[in-house]
């Protein structure tokens, strides 16, 4: 964000509005699951907060119920962020979290573990904390037979790092344009207004999207093996 405010800071003004509206969108929803006898309504649950480009999504609560609802509300805004044209990185983690909604006040150790696994990865993703993961796995989230969480060797500023991350390509697959699998190219083209050709972007950047890449065809392509045949028309 830093490098566009310097280049246009109109553009990055665009681009803090749409992240604006990708939160708004995504925190606007009611969750049926078999796993529970009620609906889970998000607006009830989860609460955010925006500094910048950075946002802060957090529940008053530790239950399965307040998993669900956080994890829902982050993917469906990493699809609304994406559709929008904002890349975005996204950590959740789970523990000791302080709020104080009128003096804007925020602090705790899950929000700096949230904070530093999502800016360490190099990549447009969203990775757990191993106690978030927990959850997930307890909560057994698929589509299809497909795991909405997998382990995955995540890009950081230091080298891959074993971790859960969320499977958005399959969350999402529905939502692709472009079915995958995709290249660097086409993944990056919806940016390309915002930061110029593929071509000319920093390595380390050029990077991020070539690592997405990488887990978008693999996991898509697993589902898509996994996935039984479609039955034909009559």
């Amino acid at each position: 964000m830093r490098a566009l405010t310097n280049r246009d800071h109109q553009e990055a003004w665009q681009m803090l509005s749409a992240l604006e509206i990708a939160l708004t969108r995504s925190t606007r929803i009611t969750i049926v699951s078999e796993s529970f006898a009620d609906p889970i309504h998000i607006p009830e649950m989860v609460k955010s907060v925006v500094f910048s480009d950075t946002i802060i999504i957090y529940s008053n609560a530790d239950s399965p119920r307040d998993f669900l609802a956080i994890f829902t509300a982050v993917v469906n805004l990493f699809s609304k962020a994406l559709h929008l044209r904002v890349p975005i990185r996204i950590g959740i983690s789970k523990g000791i979290f302080y709020a104080d909604e009128q003096r804007s006040m925020y602090a705790g150790p899950a929000l700096i573990e949230a904070y530093d696994i999502g800016e360490a990865s190099q990549w447009l993703g969203i990775v757990l904390s191993a106690s978030a993961a927990k959850d997930a796995i307890a909560q057994n989230l698929q589509k299809g037979t497909s795991n909405i969480v997998v382990d995955w060797d995540v890009p950081t500023k230091n080298g891959t790092v074993k971790a859960s991350v969320a499977n958005w390509p399959v969350a999402l697959e529905d939502s692709f344009k472009i079915p995958p699998p995709l290249t660097e190219q086409e993944l990056y083209q919806i940016f390309e207004e915002y930061y110029g050709p593929f071509s000319m972007l920093r390595e380390s950047d050029a990077r991020k999207y070539i690592n997405t890449v990488k887990f978008i065809n693999e996991q898509y392509a697993l589902h898509k093996q996994a996935s039984p045949p479609a039955e034909p028309e009559r």
